[in-house]
């Protein structure tokens, strides 16, 4: 097996430029140079170079070492090439091939002998022995070649040590690392200055711009039209509010003009969150616009959300959102304000008509009355999806319209919630705070409008406000007592206005319902589809005894002959 060896060493030889001369002067320099230097070829490498010959069993190509002593001058071939700095070979190449050289070296042939010899060149940098005959493992002999003194004592221009160069690196390495590291935080600041001053432009033309105080709208009237368009909402709300102006947002200078740029707000709930504004249109219509100021946590999406969602809430017996605005911030355009426009009711509230100190419904009126606070019930939790529960219903929270039907103004939506109370009506207890505390029962949203309905039905039954819920426990174990007893006991306790109108079932059949409604139990409570049955059972009671008694006055400006006829109507 043949094998190929080379010998390679550092450091590198770091070479300095010679002073230019003449070139004449250059020239005579060198050529004396070369000719001193060759004479002075040192007898030891002549040795070395002498034993490898004796060692590879003199091969041909080596010959030449029997006749001269300049082995620096000796010409380069394929099979030898000797190449010397200084009359120092640094550089030893022997080729041989199978037809020239012998096949084998002599039997006592030594690796270590040979290296040994070759260890003494200290000047060789690269040694390349090929198609020799050698073969086995490099010697530990190679290691016993002294290291060159020529890069630390003879440059020629300068002295570089190895200290000083790993000096010069590492500073050199300093000096890009600092380079690096100045550039890019050169450039953050070019491009953080950059985006500074290019918000700031932005901020400055936004304030100036007059669409700053305009409503960037957020929400596409499709989304109204597509819900029109589904069969189960047409067949409630387009029915049932028919007579309602279509949903639309409204441009924010058309609300300013209609409550005189929003002067003397109405504050309702948290100060300066939310506000309540009373105006006219252009067309004459009446309206109501409850203002909410919005934190920088709510999103677009979640206004699309619920804005779609009040936009459903179409019936003629709820309290309908006509359309919305929006005001953006100036200064980075985020939603600061909604409005909500409702149709406006002049008539007040459910309580006022019924213990207030005018004119009061009487029975026939609080029966149509109860029916149309039951179907704007039924319509939240059935009429779309999905439905709208636990609603904190209180007879102040029902509304009356010119012809004294009766709507529904809370909702329990996220951005209206915190407004229910007092809106367009007086100050009341809240039906579901009187519900709070009672024990053992279980919250069961389903069933909390259907206590809270009940509520308003006692206050229906006995003329005067239910105003805490020791008022709810004591008037309800009171028509516990007098259901359970005669028709006297149970007129005994309705309101005075009304004990001659009411016909004795039609009496029993509301005060049953109302008990039933304020059950402790929620799963003893009625549906909702119940309630309106049971309400509507009662008026057909109330309808013949009415025609025979001729006590009842007339139900409205209509004055219809027939009670079932108003109760359709409604």
């Amino acid at each position: 097996m043949q094998s190929l060896f080379q010998l390679k060493q550092l450091p590198v030889v770091l070479m300095a430029s010679l002073v230019l001369m003449h070139t004449s002067l250059l020239f005579l320099s060198t050529l004396f140079i070369c000719v001193h230097l060759s004479d002075q070829f040192q007898p030891f490498q002549y040795n070395a170079l002498k034993q490898i010959q004796q060692f590879l069993n003199y091969p041909s190509v080596l010959t030449i070492f029997d006749s001269t002593w300049d082995f620096c001058n000796v010409e380069s071939s394929p099979f030898l090439t000797i190449v010397c700095y200084e009359d120092n070979v640094t550089q030893l190449h022997i080729t041989g091939n199978n037809g020239v050289f012998p096949p084998s070296l002599p039997q006592n042939f030594s690796i270590d002998a040979l290296f040994s010899s070759i260890s003494s060149l200290s000047n060789l940098k690269v040694l390349s022995l090929v198609s020799l005959g050698l073969w086995g493992p490099l010697p530990a002999t190679i290691g016993n070649q002294k290291p060159s003194s020529f890069c630390h004592n003879e440059a020629l221009a300068v002295e570089v040590s190895p200290q000083k160069l790993r000096h010069k690196e590492r500073k050199a390495m300093a000096v890009l690392v600092s380079s690096l590291v100045g550039g890019i935080v050169g450039l953050a600041v070019i491009v953080g200055l950059s985006l500074w001053v290019f918000q700031r432009r932005n901020r400055r033309a936004a304030m100036k711009g007059p669409s700053t105080r305009l409503i960037t709208e957020k929400l596409s009237t499709v989304n109204t039209v597509k819900l029109l368009s589904d069969a189960r909402y047409i067949s409630e709300t387009m029915k049932m509010g028919a007579n309602l102006p279509t949903y639309r947002a409204f441009p924010l200078e058309e609300l300013k003009e209609a409550t005189n740029n929003f002067s003397h707000p109405s504050i309702v709930g948290e100060p300066s969150l939310i506000q309540i504004y009373r105006g006219k249109l252009g067309d004459g219509t009446a309206i109501v616009i409850r203002s909410i100021k919005m934190r920088k946590k709510h999103s677009p999406t979640m206004f699309t959300q619920h804005i779609e969602m009040i936009s459903r809430l179409r019936h003629n017996h709820l309290v309908s959102c006509i359309g919305h605005c929006f005001e953006c911030c100036p200064d980075d355009s985020t939603v600061g304000i909604v409005y909500f426009v409702f149709e406006s009711l002049p008539n007040g509230t459910l309580r006022s008509s019924i213990c207030g100190g005018g004119e009061t419904l009487n029975w026939a009126q609080r029966i149509i009355a109860g029916i149309g606070v039951a179907k704007g019930i039924q319509f939240l939790h059935t009429g779309i999806m999905p439905g709208v529960f636990s609603n904190h219903l209180k007879i102040t929270d029902v509304l009356l319209d010119p012809n004294f039907h009766v709507k529904i103004c809370t909702y329990n939506l996220p951005l209206l919630a915190h407004q229910n109370a007092g809106f367009m009506g007086g100050a009341a207890v809240s039906s579901n705070g009187l519900k709070s505390n009672i024990g053992g029962r279980e919250k069961e949203v389903e069933k909390d409008d259907i206590y809270d309905f009940g509520v308003i039905l006692m206050e229906i039954l006995v003329g005067r406000p239910i105003v805490s819920q020791n008022d709810v426990m004591v008037v309800k174990d009171i028509i516990q007592v007098s259901n359970k007893m005669d028709d006297t006991a149970r007129r005994s306790i309705v309101d005075p206005t009304i004990i001659k109108e009411c016909s004795t079932e039609s009496l029993k059949t509301v005060m049953d319902i109302c008990l039933r409604c304020l059950s402790d139990d929620p799963t003893a409570r009625p549906s909702i589809e119940d309630v309106l049955w049971t309400l509507q059972f009662a008026a057909q009671l109330q309808d013949p005894w009415r025609h025979d008694s001729h006590h009842i006055h007339c139900l409205s400006d209509s004055n219809p002959n027939n009670l079932q006829e108003q109760i359709s109507r409604g």
